[in-house]
């Protein structure tokens, strides 16, 4: 119902609640893929609606605070790294570095890197060698690309992947609070 009327901010909180409550883990579980595509549907949606109100509002002149913006892209990421969620996580990966380059085009370089960190944050998470490489062609041509591949292999030696995602969130927020001060 939330997705049919297009209530984003609900959206993501409904989809923030399934994940953090562990019932996609159950629903994984149980095989009932019914409601595992439905959430990684609603996450593709979130997704497409936050960037079109981010888009629009800053070509209108219209701009947001960029922090508020930052906040909501890490916490989409975070649904779109999420085990249970099914959804393309390279089609996210290309589709945030494409707009880490428009926001750069246009001098909006907090969205810029902030779409780019986001984005290496989901590459992060493939541990698919394939599908690594294939993402990793589009992520950003400095050390940071050379850093999360780093990082992958780092983490894809973690016993299981629900280590991995702690170490790398744990370096992340480390990452994070020290380039925002």
């Amino acid at each position: 119902e939330l997705k049919r009327l297009e209530l984003p901010r609900s959206l993501l909180l409904a989809c923030e609640c399934a994940v953090q409550s562990n019932a996609l883990e159950l629903a994984a579980s149980e095989e009932r893929v019914d409601i595992l595509s439905c959430v990684g549907d609603a996450v593709i949606t979130i997704s497409s609606i936050v960037i079109n109100e981010i888009t629009s509002s800053m070509e209108g002149g219209n701009e947001q605070s960029v922090q508020d913006c930052l906040s909501t892209l890490h916490r989409i990421a975070s649904l779109i790294i999420a085990e249970p969620v099914q959804v393309n996580r390279i089609s996210f990966v290309n589709e945030y570095m494409a707009m880490s380059s428009h926001f750069e085009s246009k001098s909006q370089r907090k969205l810029s890197q902030g779409f780019s960190e986001e984005a290496t944050r989901i590459l992060a998470h493939l541990t698919d060698p394939h599908q690594f490489s294939a993402a990793s062609s589009t992520a950003p041509n400095n050390d940071s690309e050379h850093n999360v591949a780093e990082q992958n292999v780092e983490y894809s030696t973690l016993k299981n992947s629900k280590e991995a995602v702690e170490a790398f969130e744990r370096r992340f927020w480390t990452t994070f609070s020290l380039s925002s001060t």
